[in-house]
């Protein structure tokens, strides 16, 4: 069975409930996920920068 065949399988099985089908949901929870992490690093870098100004901070991956 060829990755075709399966992709139109799957299509015919979820074509009425598209948008709640557990592919879909799990791409949506991934993406909501993946945009929490950069705005969670987006922060931090942010307030990085406003505690010690603009001088060169050392990295620190300890959480």
């Amino acid at each position: 069975m060829n990755s075709t065949n399966f992709v139109i399988m799957y299509k015919n099985i979820y074509s009425v409930e598209a948008e709640f089908s557990p592919f879909v949901l799990l791409l949506k929870v991934l993406s909501v996920l993946v945009e929490a992490l950069i705005f969670k690093i987006l922060v931090k870098a942010f307030r990085v920068i406003l505690i010690n100004g603009l001088k060169p901070v050392p990295i620190d991956d300890s959480p």
